[in-house]
């Protein structure tokens, strides 16, 4: 059919609208790369009405990008440059949560004991077995051994924790200083 121009219009309206969605994404990665690449949405939409012969077609692209900024979290956790006794045979414990969302999650400190204290960093599901034996503290996955001194450095995903100080000793009360302040931090939308 050679002077059939309604598929030739057809093909045009579609390249027209396939130019559309790339200007589209081009401008939304601009805004992210501007923005500096930190996180939150835009959502940007097109309409384009194309017309055919005999019905109207309606194409939407949808695209989503990050560029809000993320704030950063800093909390204290426990007992802030200051002493605390562990009883023989005894633990204390730091509960936390790293929320949903939150990235570059670290806990970092810096402790003394007067005896020796085994200190371990556990997920609560590892709590409970430890809770259960304390013996097996030093098992965990982030456990910084047993000793007078100490330097706790862990990188963490978002779940919730359990910062342990057991005392393996059977007749010893522990004198645990926290000489750096035991600091959870990490980058979240909210």
């Amino acid at each position: 059919m050679a002077g059939d121009t309604t598929t030739g219009s057809a093909n045009t309206n579609k390249m027209l609208i396939g130019l559309g969605i790339i200007v589209v994404l081009i401008i939304g990665i601009a805004i992210g790369f501007y923005s500096g690449g930190k996180q939150a949405t835009t959502t940007t939409s097109v309409v384009t009405t194309v017309p055919t012969t005999s019905t109207l077609t309606t194409s939407i692209a949808t695209t989503s990008i990050s560029t809000a900024p993320l704030k950063s979290h800093q909390i204290i956790l426990g007992y802030h440059t200051s002493s605390f006794l562990v009883g023989a045979g005894l633990k204390t414990s730091i509960n936390f949560t790293v929320p949903e969302g939150a990235v570059q999650g670290q806990l970092d400190g810096v402790y003394t004991s007067t005896s020796g204290i085994d200190v371990a960093m556990v997920t609560m599901a590892q709590y409970s077995a430890i809770n259960s034996n304390p013996g097996t503290i030093t098992c965990a996955s982030n456990y910084y051994g047993s000793g007078t001194t100490g330097t706790i450095a862990t990188p963490l995903t978002p779940g919730n924790y359990s910062l342990i100080f057991y005392n393996p000793s059977s007749s010893a009360v522990d004198n645990v200083t926290i000489s750096q302040t035991i600091l959870l931090s990490y980058y979240a939308s909210s």
